[in-house]
């Protein structure tokens, strides 16, 4: 076979076989894109921490209701200060809310409004009682549980979240602590509150909010 053969049988092969050549080298390509929209479509979404937000929802919302109906017995009882305080809780579960809410829709998910039972209002000192019961469970068992489950989930930002609305459900706790050892004769303060996580503070001489970092002059003031 002389050279001149030999070349002419390459250029045969190459301009036979590059067709396929190019129709396997695109399938290939075609697999890997599939493969890739498969990886992100197989990626597990946070389901149960998406559903931990409706419930921390619903109890913010719920808290909300039952501060905002403790405070006109605090009033009928002529206390304005317990009164304030109350308004101030009732605004920080607000906040709380609001933050899930936010969350949830940042996920395309909508929050379902909660349906509320009446709540039964005594005397100060019965609220008390009732109310700190009631921050305890989230304290103690529903945030330290949901915290766990985003961080499981690969979800930061509600495991963060529900970190924030701990802390300020402590803080709203220590207050009522107070108000309780001492009979609901509290000191008359200024109450601001972190609109980004709730947190509510007693005195102006603050410079910031120690959870979230948001600046005093964004602070609201009952």
């Amino acid at each position: 076979m002389n050279a001149t053969t030999f070349s002419q049988r390459i250029q045969f092969h190459f301009f036979v076989l590059s067709p396929y050549a190019i129709v396997l080298l695109v399938i290939a390509f075609l697999f890997g894109c599939q493969q890739k929209k498969e990886q992100v479509k197989q990626e597990p979404q946070p389901t149960v921490t998406l559903e931990n937000l409706q419930t921390a929802y619903n109890k913010a919302m719920r808290h909300n209701f039952m501060y905002s109906k403790f405070v006109p017995q605090a009033e009928k009882e002529k206390n304005k200060e317990m009164a304030n305080l109350y308004r101030a809780i009732a605004r920080s579960e607000e906040i709380h809310a609001q933050q899930h809410a936010a969350l949830l829709r940042s996920k395309g998910i909508e929050p379902k409004e909660p349906i509320f039972d009446s709540i039964t209002v005594g005397t100060i000192m019965q609220t008390l009682k009732m109310a700190l019961s009631s921050e305890e469970i989230e304290t103690e068992s529903m945030y330290p549980n949901l915290m766990r489950t985003a961080e499981a989930e690969k979800f930061p930002q509600a495991a963060e979240q529900f970190t924030l609305c701990r802390e300020g459900d402590i803080r709203q706790s220590d207050l009522m602590k107070e108000a309780q050892n001492t009979n609901g004769k509290i000191k008359k303060v200024p109450y601001l509150i972190c609109p980004a996580c709730g947190y509510i503070f007693t005195s102006e001489e603050v410079e910031g909010c120690p959870t979230c970092k948001i600046k005093k002059d964004k602070f609201e003031k009952i």
